[in-house]
C-alpha cells in the first residue's frame, strides 16, 4: 500500500459530511470500516447511503445489500427466492412459539450483528426449551427473534471477493473440536469477540483440508450464488453448514468483519496474502469497480 491512509472515526452517519469535508471524493476512497454502535447496528446501511450521495467511492456494499444481509428473517427469504439451501426457521412471537416442531433448533436475534446473544443456550431441543430460551431473551429487552431449524455438521466461512468474477479464497473450518461432549456446535458471541474467555481460545478457525474436492466445488457453488443473490461488492463472508454433503447457508456477511482475527483475514492468509496485501486489494477491487 504506496498511498497515504487517514483514519476517521464517527459514531453515526449524520457525522459523514463534515468529517469527510476536507477530502474530494474523486480523490479519495473511502475504506469503509463502519458496522454500527452499539445504540444501531443498523446504522451500517445508512453510512453507504451517506457516502454515495457524497460521492465517495468507497469499499463492500451499498445499501440495499446491508439491509438484506442485516436481517437474519430477510436474509433466508432472498434464499429461498434464488433457491439457495438454507435451514428453514421462521419469526418468533409468543403467540407462535408451539407452532414450531423441528428440533434441535436455534435462535437468533433477527437483527443480530457479531453473534449478539448467542450462547450454547441458544439451541434448544424441545418446546419446553424454546419458550424457555424466548423468555430468557425477553428479560433482556431482546424481542425480535426468529428461531431456525440447527443443521449438525461441519461449518466452514466463505471468504469472497471480486466483481461479476467472484473469486473464493481457501475455505475456512470452523473446529470444534476441544468441545465439551453434548456443546453445542456454535460460535457464540464470546467465541467471537471476548479473549478473556476459555471458549475463545478452545474454537479454533482451520483450513479446510479434508474435503473431497467434488464437496469444495459445492460449497463455492454456493457460497458464490448467496454473493450474487445479495448483490454483494467488493468482499463478503458466507457461512455454511454441511449436512450429508449439502451446503446450507446460514449466514450472509456484506461487510465482513477483516480484523486480524476475524475468518476473512484467516482465508487471505491461507492464500498467503499479508494484512496489508488483503486490505490493498479490497481497496483496489473498489477502485476497479468504480472505474477508477
Amino acid at each position: 500500500m504506496n498511498y497515504p491512509v487517514v483514519p476517521i472515526q464517527i459514531q453515526s452517519s449524520d457525522e459523514l459530511p463534515s468529517a469527510l469535508a476536507e477530502f474530494n471524493p474523486s480523490r479519495c476512497v473511502v475504506l469503509n470500516w463502519f458496522e454500527g454502535v452499539e445504540s444501531n447496528a443498523c446504522d451500517g446501511a445508512a453510512v453507504t447511503q451517506r457516502l454515495d450521495e457524497l460521492g465517495f467511492t468507497y469499499t463492500g456494499s451499498a445499501a440495499v445489500a446491508w439491509q438484506m444481509a442485516q436481517n437474519k428473517f430477510r436474509t433466508k427469504r432472498v434464499l429461498r427466492a434464488h433457491a439457495i439451501p438454507t435451514p428453514r426457521g421462521q419469526v418468533l412471537q409468543r403467540d407462535t412459539l408451539h407452532d414450531w416442531t423441528t428440533f434441535p433448533a436455534i435462535v437468533k436475534v433477527a437483527n443480530d450483528h457479531g453473534s449478539e446473544h448467542l450462547t450454547f443456550d441458544s439451541v434448544v431441543h424441545d418446546t419446553a426449551g424454546l419458550v424457555k430460551r424466548f423468555n430468557e431473551l425477553g428479560a433482556l429487552g431482546v424481542h425480535d427473534l426468529m428461531v431456525a431449524e440447527y443443521i449438525e455438521g461441519q461449518e466452514f466461512t466463505v471468504a469472497l471477493w471480486g466483481n461479476g468474477r467472484v473469486q473464493a479464497l481457501p475455505l475456512v473450518q470452523v473446529d470444534f473440536s476441544a468441545l465439551p461432549l453434548g456443546v453445542p456446535h456454535i460460535r457464540t458471541f464470546d467465541a467471537k469477540w471476548d479473549d478473556t474467555s476459555a471458549i475463545y481460545h478452545t474454537i479454533k478457525l482451520k483450513p479446510a483440508l479434508d474435503l473431497s474436492p467434488q464437496v469444495q466445488r459445492r460449497i463455492e457453488r454456493v457460497a458464490r450464488a448467496a454473493y450474487r443473490a445479495f448483490g454483494l461488492r467488493d468482499y463478503g463472508r458466507i457461512d455454511i453448514r454441511l449436512r450429508d454433503g449439502t451446503p446450507f447457508v446460514i449466514d450472509v456477511n456484506a461487510n465482513p468483519d477483516i480484523t486480524f482475527e476475524g475468518s476473512f483475514f484467516a482465508a487471505a492468509q491461507f492464500s498467503n496474502y499479508s494484512y496489508p496485501e488483503m486490505l490493498d486489494q479490497i481497496v483496489r477491487l473498489a477502485l476497479h469497480r468504480k472505474g477508477n
